[in-house]
């Protein structure tokens, strides 16, 4: 899933175990997806894809047909790729930061959550500006798409992390 969480990375509870949060383990904050984001993304795309398409020469194409072939391309790639879907795929997500994990609630998944342990997170990176991307120790990463805005977001999470750090050592 393009721009998603990759799931398969993130642990979940076992069918046995209902979902609960840890002894002592307090939320932070909560993080949900932005269309706004989503939007700015597919026009950053569809904008690329019209100037590369316009300022270079095809054969012997004039502007009008080129920006036709380029108009054409874009929604070609809105429907194969499924652009849309990537929202979809993402809109119902809640992102929990808790002093202890991150847990991602998604309400269009039947497989109940999932979570990454801040211990297990390496680095904390935003990817342009509608997304962040969780590196984890095993080198394995989960993408938090269309949430923002991502640096304030990014910071929580590595100054939440770093504060359970120091919690161990004191």
């Amino acid at each position: 899933m393009r721009g998603g969480p990759h799931l398969n990375s993130m642990k979940r509870p076992t069918p046995s175990e209902a979902f609960e949060f840890y002894p002592e383990e307090v939320e932070i904050a909560r993080y949900t997806p932005r269309l706004v984001l989503f939007l700015q993304r597919s026009l950053l795309l569809t904008l690329a894809t019209l100037i590369a398409f316009v300022s270079v020469p095809l054969l012997d194409f004039s502007l009008f047909q080129r920006m036709v072939v380029a108009v054409t391309l874009v929604a070609a790639y809105t429907l194969v790729f499924e652009e849309w879907r990537d929202w979809q795929n993402n809109a119902g997500a809640v992102w929990i930061l808790t002093n202890q994990r991150i847990i991602l609630e998604n309400t269009d998944d039947d497989q109940g959550p999932a979570w990454v342990n801040l211990q297990d997170i390496r680095k904390v990176s935003c990817w342009f500006w509608w997304s962040i991307r969780l590196r984890q120790t095993d080198g394995r990463a989960v993408v938090m798409a269309y949430v923002g805005p991502v640096k304030t977001i990014a910071q929580n999470i590595q100054h939440t992390k770093d504060a359970m750090k120091e919690d161990r050592h004191v």
